[in-house]
């Protein structure tokens, strides 16, 4: 089901207990800068430029595994951390220059006060600095009380966040998951998530697809939204 407007996605959200939140291509759409970054860092030791193909399948993996697919692209080998540690500098330059694009529709719902005001987690791969200047960047700083930074396999905080409302608050239900990487959607709803998924305009073609198979599947009870 296609979430179009605030009143929808209240409805839709109306059993939600906790709200866990990825950042990138999610509450803000900062893919497309995060990709320049990393272009320039391709293009400064390659020559080269990625093509669309190679962008598309880059989206929505951490900074490692991105790594690892240059890698093999472009037939090159570099130090990780090195590489890392200059594409976020990268990044952060971009970020002094343009404002990042917010998801208009979670915004809306961040700042309606009756919203879990009490669970909302983030959850991201992205170094802890570059988090905090995103969210600093599209005015949601504070409007969080649990937060999941750098971790490498966004997976692990899904568990430590169920497991954390199960023994401190007694809440075994109700969880809904913001992402938009196919990848961390399947783990979240084989740990009894609902899921919300976001479409933009780097993963639409994965993401469309992901979401027919799995209607055709039966999975029926799938929602998703489009950053505008």
């Amino acid at each position: 089901m296609e979430i179009k407007n605030i009143e929808e996605l209240r409805e839709s959200l109306k059993n939600c207990k906790v709200s866990i939140f990825d950042i990138d291509g999610t509450l803000v759409n900062s893919e497309i800068t995060h990709f320049k970054a990393w272009n320039d860092i391709i293009k400064k030791y390659t020559g080269k430029d990625a093509t669309s193909d190679q962008i598309s399948r880059y989206i929505s993996n951490d900074d490692y595994n991105i790594c690892r697919m240059i890698k093999s692209d472009f037939k090159i080998d570099f130090n990780d951390d090195d590489i890392i540690k200059e594409r976020r500098l990268r990044f952060l330059e971009y970020l002094k220059e343009y404002p990042l694009p917010k998801n208009n529709l979670l915004y809306s719902i961040l700042k309606e006060e009756s919203f879990c005001p009490y669970n909302r987690y983030i959850v991201t791969s992205q170094d802890i600095n570059i988090a905090n200047k995103e969210l600093l960047n599209i005015g949601l700083s504070k409007d969080f009380n649990a937060c999941h930074f750098n971790v490498k396999d966004k997976k692990d905080s899904y568990i430590i966040i169920k497991e954390t409302c199960k023994v401190d608050k007694n809440i075994y239900s109700g969880f809904v998951l913001f992402e938009d990487s196919p990848r961390y959607i399947d783990i979240a709803l084989n740990l009894g998530f609902d899921v919300v998924c976001v479409i933009h305009d780097l993963n639409r073609y994965r993401m469309e697809n992901y979401i027919k198979r799995k209607y055709d599947r039966g999975n029926l009870d799938l929602k998703w939204i489009e950053i505008t």
